[in-house]
């Protein structure tokens, strides 16, 4: 089926820039050997990864494609389902074919699983409602290999009935401005956060 999307007249990614046209991608990747997701110009990064895929395919400068993800991660962060966007000066009739080749592009530890026309307002960091964080901690004396890059070992047992009235305290709006580097100034309009739910499951 063939997908358009018409021009955005007042969104202009750089001055200088003619009207754009806005994708939306979701991503699903290990992060065992990237440094986070946030470009760097010395080492591996999903961001960079995946520019260099879309720069391929596009025929773009990285500046000009504007890629923007949800959010940061650290080093090592796995991610499923991230959200991230690009612009383009032209439109895409169809995107299978763009998608296949974008995946044949990427490392097979980087996976986009849906791209999409996005709406002149979408914006992958701004227009983010909610987020999902799974923390797994390997309980046990012996860390078992096959966990090893998905699971933080702590060889002590813990007490999972503390750690569940514990939660509670977690609930609700908190100011998060503490967690912001100051050195990159990344500090979000509004640091206040709304911690909706937060679960204690054992396997």
């Amino acid at each position: 089926m063939a997908l358009g999307l018409l021009p955005l007249p007042t969104i202009h990614p750089y001055p200088h820039q003619q009207p754009a046209y806005r994708w939306r991608l979701v991503l699903s990747y290990d992060g065992t050997r990237f440094s986070g997701w946030q470009y760097q110009p010395s080492t591996p990064t999903i961001q960079c990864i995946l520019e260099q895929a879309l720069t391929r395919v596009t025929k773009l400068e990285r500046k000009d494609l504007c890629l923007v993800g949800a959010s940061r991660t650290d080093t090592g962060v796995h991610a499923l389902g991230q959200v991230a966007h690009f612009v383009t000066p032209f439109n895409y009739q169809g995107l299978q074919d763009m998608h296949a080749v974008l995946n044949g592009l990427l490392p097979p530890d980087i996976r986009v699983t849906e791209i999409c026309p996005a709406m002149p307002q979408f914006h992958a960091h701004f227009s983010v409602t909610g987020k999902i964080y799974h923390y797994k901690i390997y309980n046990d004396p012996v860390m078992d290999p096959f966990h090893r890059l998905y699971a933080y070992h702590n060889r002590s047992k813990l007490n999972t009935c503390v750690m569940m009235e514990a939660t509670k305290h977690f609930l609700g709006k908190h100011d998060f401005s503490a967690f912001a580097n100051a050195q990159r100034n990344d500090r979000t309009v509004n640091p206040v956060k709304n911690i909706f739910r937060l679960d204690i499951t054992e396997e």
